[in-house]
């Protein structure tokens, strides 16, 4: 049987992500709501600690 190190694994995905540019890390953030069009997620709400709601754009 294999396991995976959760945390680990997260963190090197966010990583890679983050240095191939295409990504921006947000801290302390809360998915609210997906919006979705047909099968695809096209905006999300999320709320950020000490701060309002705000809508971002999928994509």
């Amino acid at each position: 049987m294999c396991f995976v190190n959760r945390v680990r694994f997260g963190q090197k995905l966010l990583k890679e992500a983050i240095d191939a540019g295409n990504v921006q890390f947000m801290d302390k953030t809360r998915a609210i709501e997906l919006v979705y069009d047909e099968n695809f997620v096209i905006r999300v709400q999320v709320k950020r600690k000490n701060e309002e709601r705000k809508t971002l754009k999928a994509g």
